[in-house]
């Protein structure tokens, strides 16, 4: 019989006190495993939600004569006649080594002209690239066009893209607020800057600068405004779980030293640092916890040697030396302290993807980690074994002549 046999021969008779200190191990190492999935989880989340949010980089440059916000940042009034971004500029931006992190860009030309004698907000683009920067925008559905309409579409919103994805040099889309103003609807005409357009759609109040702005195709809008080549604006949605924050502002500032690349991430920033607060608190519990399993795990295996003073004393009397014994205690730790790591982890995802709809209202993305896995059971294993080394040490420490004193 081999010494590995041995302890878990030793094990399996002592069943009862073996499944206590496995099931704190299991708790401990599930503990550890089910606040790193969530908060690997809620940082998923914080960078899906970035990624929603669309534009989280903005490259201005001093052109025209209005403040505009976006995601939550002021850009100082622009001024005409200084210097400008252009549509070469962007030639510079797709060099950029990390441009295959961008997801999408929309560049702008942005001014004010008269719209039925009233001074607007005029944005030139692409209707398509505006959406993908911006996946809020909606067209708003006119309550008169019919209960088929509504039952269709409850939300009384459509996209830009169901309706007009290219816009012709003659059509607008306007935001709800200046469509008010103006006292316009949808399929009429609007004369801007002596030139009539018609408006194909109006947007749904968002609470943005988009709800008094007017939208056209960026020819249109560099005839206007008569400003060929020329940019105002540039957004950016950009994947920061391929390139840091510093790095791509870095390569933007480099690349269009003329402009101002601003970053929106900070509205989040205060989610990451509550995502940090719990991450402190959460792991400090859970590593309470999992400790907690270690000592219990330890302080069984130092009961079981003070209750087997006779096996180990007739051990060392048939020829077993200290070593022996020494290895024969660490053996059942580290058996125990292994297979609580297992169970742990895979308790640890099941406990996570159990909470994570408490949070957030949809299931996670749980995804098996045979890397995780691996080292959970490591440092499980690895601490048990240490745990147990010291009633090992006193185990083969034992005189057999005192263990069989009273036999």
């Amino acid at each position: 019989m081999t010494l590995f046999q041995i302890a878990l021969n030793n094990l399996r008779r002592r069943k009862k006190k073996a499944l206590l200190a496995l099931v704190a191990l299991t708790l401990g190492a599930a503990a550890l495993v089910a606040v790193f999935s969530l908060v690997g989880e809620m940082e998923n989340e914080i960078n899906r939600q970035l990624t929603e949010l669309g534009a989280n980089v903005v490259i201005t440059a001093d052109t025209g004569s209005l403040s505009f916000s976006y995601g939550g940042i002021i850009i100082p009034e622009l001024h005409y006649d200084a210097e400008e971004l252009t549509v070469a500029d962007l030639e510079l931006l797709y060099a950029l080594p990390d441009w295959p992190a961008v997801l999408a860009v929309s560049p702008k030309l942005v001014g004010i002209a008269a719209v039925n004698g009233v001074d607007l907000a005029i944005v030139g683009g692409s209707l398509e690239a505006e959406y993908a920067v911006k996946p809020w925008l909606h067209l708003h559905v006119e309550e008169e066009e019919g209960a088929e309409h509504e039952e269709e579409n409850p939300t009384g919103m459509r996209r830009p893209d169901e309706i007009a994805p290219d816009l012709s040099n003659r059509e607008v889309v306007i935001g709800k607020i200046a469509a008010e103003r103006l006292k316009i609807k949808e399929e009429e005409l609007i004369d801007i800057g002596g030139t009539e357009f018609l408006v194909v759609g109006i947007l749904s109040p968002n609470g943005g600068s988009e709800d008094n702005q007017v939208f056209m195709n960026y020819e249109a809008a560099e005839l206007l405004l008569g400003k060929a080549g020329s940019l105002t604006v540039i957004e950016l949605a950009v994947d920061f779980s391929r390139v840091t924050e510093e790095r791509m502002l870095g390569q933007l500032e480099t690349a269009l030293p003329q402009a101002r690349a601003t970053s929106v991430r900070q509205a989040i920033i205060g989610r990451n640092e509550l995502v940090g607060t719990i991450s402190r608190y959460g792991f400090s519990a859970a590593l309470l916890i999992f400790f907690s399993g270690v000592f219990l795990v330890g302080l069984n295996i130092y009961t079981a040697v003070r209750e087997r003073t006779r096996e180990i004393g007739i051990f060392r009397a048939i020829g077993f030396r200290g070593a022996h014994i020494f290895r024969i205690i660490c053996t059942e730790g580290l058996l125990l302290s292994a297979l609580g790591g297992l169970i742990g982890y895979h308790a640890g995802l099941l406990a996570a993807y159990q909470i994570w709809p408490l949070f957030s209202g949809h299931d996670p993305v749980v995804v098996w980690d045979p890397l995780l896995l691996a080292l959970t059971v490591l440092i499980t294993a690895i601490t048990g074994v240490l745990a147990t080394m010291l009633p090992a040490r006193f185990a083969a420490a034992i005189d057999p002549a005192e263990a069989l004193r009273f036999f």
